[in-house]
Order: structure tokens, then C-alpha cells, then sequence
């Protein structure tokens, strides 16, 4: 059995190797290194930016799908980060960092588009490392698309869907209308979705994986049930992917 789910995750791990576009935006470039650091990962692309026109640039060079951004919301020069939220407002995919401990800079950044606003503090690392891996995921299922259904397909990070039905009655719809939905997201099943979902996550955010991509035994070690039977269900149907490795 661990045999077939190390072979599980060096499949999918091979298959999505520096795959998820992630960008990070911030003048100081200590921070940016720093963050570089703790998103290391063999499926991360990392890309970085230290001020609002080297981010433009960076964004409107890349050739193939964004997944992910941060974004610092002071980049001097009197730029900010909702500069470049207002700037890219149809893509959904953004984490904005504030180091001004203002609320209101974070309502105006939720308001405009941006997924989440964290404070910019030592504290609040493991917070932003969270949910950075499960918008990454989400952009790279939906290859950073913008979608009316945005908040259905967030839900994929609750715990407690672990099947199509429990996903639609967390949406709030039939489960023939999830299934349209995800046909029209990449033709890929409401099952594939959630195993795709919490296969990818589990590679992002397992540190063991990170930080030796061959050396999975201590990884296997710690899943639960239903990671093996998504990594199963991903690595036999990894012909999903296809669509979505576009860089």
C-alpha cells in the first residue's frame, strides 16, 4: 500500500512540478526573499516584484496563467497593492498584505477584490502560508479564470466535503447543477474536482513534500483515509490536468 500512494504522489508531483504560477509583490526585498522561503516547493513558480510598474511588467510578461498573488499594499513610490487590485480586477486571486494595521485599508482591498487581507507580521505566517496553498490550488483548478461560481469552488476547502453531494448542499444547489458547473470548468467531474482539490493542497502545504520531493515515507505517514483516496483518484486521472498546464 505505501508503495502505490508514493507512487501516487511522485506521479502527480512530476506531473505538476513548478507548475503553480505564484507572484509576490513587496518593496522590501528581505520580506520577499523571506517569502520566497516559505512557499519553496517543487510545485511552486515563484515570481517576485519590488514596486507597481516591475509587478505590471512581471504580470503582462507572463506567458501562460496566473494562480496566485500577494501583494504588499505599500510599494512606495506612492503605489500600493489595491493600485494593481484595481488595475487586475478580473482576477480573483489575490492575498493582500498590510503592514499599516489599518482596517480599512483591508475592507477597501476585500471590496475591490481581493480574496483575503492579512496583517503583515511574524504572527501571521502561518495564517498567510494557509490559505495562500488553498487559493493556489483553487487558481490552478480554475487556471486562474475568473467565474461567477468563485465561492462554490471555494468551497472545496471546508473539511467536511468530501463527496459531490456534500458539496452541493453546501452550495445550496442540486448536485446535477454542480455537475454542469464543473463540466463547463474544465469538463472535469464534481469527484475529480475534489480529488484534484486535496491532492494539489496536500502537496503544497506538506512540509515533508516540500522539502524532499522523493523522500515521501514520513509523508504517507500522516495521511488520513480520504488524502489517499484523493491522491489515488488524482494520479489515475491525471489526464485532467492537461487542460490546466498552460504556462
Amino acid at each position: 500500500m505505501a508503495e502505490k500512494i508514493s507512487q501516487s504522489l511522485a506521479a502527480i508531483l512530476s506531473r505538476l512540478n513548478k507548475k503553480i504560477n505564484l507572484l509576490m509583490v513587496d518593496d522590501e526585498a528581505g520580506i520577499a526573499a523571506s517569502l520566497c522561503e516559505l512557499f519553496d516547493s517543487p510545485l511552486f513558480n515563484i515570481f517576485t516584484a519590488h514596486s507597481y510598474e516591475q509587478a505590471v511588467k512581471t504580470i503582462d510578461s507572463h506567458n501562460g496563467n496566473w494562480h496566485a498573488w500577494i501583494l504588499d499594499i505599500d510599494l512606495g513610490d506612492e503605489k500600493s497593492g489595491l493600485d494593481l487590485i484595481r488595475a487586475y480586477r478580473n482576477f480573483p486571486y489575490k492575498i493582500v498584505l498590510s503592514g499599516l494595521g489599518s482596517m480599512g485599508v483591508a475592507t477597501r482591498a476585500l471590496e475591490l477584490g481581493a480574496k483575503m487581507a492579512i496583517d503583515k507580521n511574524p504572527g501571521s505566517l502561518s495564517a498567510l502560508f494557509d490559505e495562500t496553498c488553498k487559493l493556489s490550488t483553487l487558481g490552478f483548478l480554475l487556471q486562474g479564470r475568473p467565474t461567477k461560481y468563485f465561492e462554490v469552488f471555494s468551497l472545496l476547502a471546508k473539511a467536511q466535503i468530501r463527496t459531490a453531494r456534500d458539496w452541493a448542499h453546501c452550495a445550496c444547489i442540486t448536485p446535477r447543477q454542480l455537475s454542469r458547473i464543473c463540466e463547463i470548468h474544465g469538463a472535469i467531474s464534481p469527484l475529480h474536482f475534489i480529488a484534484h482539490y486535496h491532492a494539489v493542497h496536500l502537496l503544497l502545504e506538506n512540509k515533508t513534500v516540500r522539502a524532499d520531493e522523493h523522500g515521501l515515507l514520513q509523508a504517507i505517514k500522516e495521511l488520513s483515509g480520504f488524502d489517499v483516496e484523493c491522491l489515488d483518484i488524482s494520479s489515475r486521472n491525471s489526464d485532467d490536468f492537461a487542460g490546466l498546464l498552460i504556462r
